[in-house]
């Protein structure tokens, strides 16, 4: 038996085959190929590699050589495809960190990161949040796939607009929100009661946000609640930390309040009024792309994790 040249990674696999088969007939259906077929690639095989597989006088058993190559073939082929396999998964997060899905919440990051990162890694990234941009300034300008925004239902003007945009929409449960004041305010000393904050004044941190805000409040304290709002522009986050509420009380989503206010000394939080969480209901909004399959998985495991399906409101468009 002469020694030919290299051996065919497809001759690897059909000797594995048929040696864990035993059987060049069934072999040859399993691997789709005719039996002739399979027995030319085996001796082409031996040919090559110098050594019988095969005794053809004991039922084609493997030969003590055989046997020692099926463990070497096997754990080649398993090398091979394993490696296959890492390197599709390396070139498929390099297209994705090309063209990430990008986020424009206000959700905290880490709950929409604990929601995704076992399953989508690194194939999305967060817009910069800013304040008082028209919600759906990111889609306008093309830098936004997925946002959240608040209930599409409650505000027919604003569902008006992502239906103008072809936005797609769907609710995505409730954000709780917290009560922050000065220490020095007449009802820093709590508990908050709806009774107590009849004819208190409201801040509201920019004028887009405005009328939603006066009406998740007003809605949540009722129509003799005699509450009056002002407005104030801030540009960014950050500046939260420096921002003075002087008599008026904020509400806001609870972690924002918490990261901002609760910790500063001489002010203080309440999450309840009458023990009663206030919680903003809020929609996540897409732009549907036949080419980016993983915008509409990213919204399905959203929707998923964060819709505690207590949101009232109409029936969301479906994915």
């Amino acid at each position: 038996m002469k020694r030919g040249g290299s051996v065919k990674t497809e001759h690897l696999r059909e000797f594995a085959t048929l040696a864990g088969l035993g059987n060049f007939h069934v072999a040859a259906e399993v691997l789709f190929i005719s039996q002739p077929t399979l027995s030319n690639h085996m001796r082409t095989l031996e040919d090559e590699l110098g050594f019988s597989l095969f005794d053809r006088d004991k039922g084609n058993e493997l030969t003590a050589p055989g046997s020692l190559f099926l463990d070497a073939a096997q754990t080649a082929l398993a090398v091979l495809d394993g490696s296959m396999e890492d390197c599709r998964a390396l070139v498929t997060a390099q297209e994705d960190a090309i063209d990430p899905v990008r986020l424009a919440v206000f959700i905290p990051h880490s709950e929409v990161h604990g929601a995704l990162a076992t399953e989508y890694g690194g194939s999305y990234v967060f817009c910069p949040f800013r304040m008082g941009r028209p919600h759906f300034y990111d889609f306008v300008r093309g830098q936004a796939d997925i946002a959240c925004t608040y209930q599409l239902e409650r505000f027919p003007s604003l569902r008006a607009e992502a239906d103008r945009l072809g936005l797609q929409h769907a609710n995505l449960g409730r954000t709780p929100c917290s009560f922050a004041m000065k220490a020095t305010h007449p009802l820093a000393a709590g508990p908050l009661t709806r009774e107590g904050l009849r004819g208190a004044q409201f801040a509201i941190l920019s004028s887009v946000e405005f009328g939603y805000w006066k009406s998740l409040i007003s809605a949540f304290l009722g129509p003799d609640a005699g509450a009056s709002f002002h407005p104030f522009f801030v540009d960014t986050t950050d500046n939260l930390r420096a921002f003075d509420l002087g008599d008026m009380i904020l509400v806001s989503p609870t972690y924002m309040v918490r990261e901002f206010f609760a910790c500063r000394e001489g002010y203080v939080s309440f999450d309840a009024v009458d023990g009663e969480e206030l919680c903003m209901p809020r929609s996540v909004v897409w732009r549907q792309r036949e080419e980016r399959p993983l915008v509409e998985k990213i919204v399905a495991r959203l929707r998923q994790v964060l819709d505690d399906g207590g949101v009232e409101g109409g029936d969301a468009r479906p994915l």
